[in-house]
């Protein structure tokens, strides 16, 4: 799941 962490947090990135 630690590998979930920085795709979760690119996405939410991106969205913005």
């Amino acid at each position: 799941m630690s590998n979930f962490s920085p795709l979760l947090l690119l996405m939410n990135l991106h969205r913005v």
